[in-house]
This record gives C-alpha cells, structure tokens and sequence, in this order.
C-alpha cells in the first residue's frame, strides 16, 4: 500500500473516531476524504500546467514580436 495513503487515512481515522465510532464507517469516510484529496490535488496540477503552458505562448508572442 501507498504510504502516503497509509498516513492519511491513520490521520484521517484518529480525527473521525469521536464523531463515528463504528469503525467500518470511520475506514468508508476517511477512504472517501483521500480519494477527494487526490482529485483535487490533482485539479490543482492541471490548472498549474494549462497557466504554465498559456506563460509560454505568451512569451513566444513576445519574442515573435521583438524580432
């Protein structure tokens, strides 16, 4: 298993066990909170590429116009 994953749904389960004691429920919602996690880290990832490759055609236009 992902360590990652490991040492978010441990820190996950130890911030649900008071609100869920029923510990299928707690691993079901804390499983559903890292797949959320990942999608938006994700999302995130993406938007950073799409802003970094609109940077580059900009530059391309700048350097196109100065010669």
């Amino acid at each position: 298993m992902n360590p990652r994953r490991e040492q978010f749904i441990r820190v996950a389960m130890a911030r649900l066990r008071k609100r869920y004691s029923y510990e299928p429920q707690c691993r079901a919602i804390a499983s559903k909170m890292y797949v959320r996690w990942l999608e938006k880290k994700r999302k995130i990832s993406k938007k950073a590429e799409r802003y970094e490759t609109t940077l580059n055609r900009s530059d391309r236009k700048l350097v196109s116009k100065k010669t």
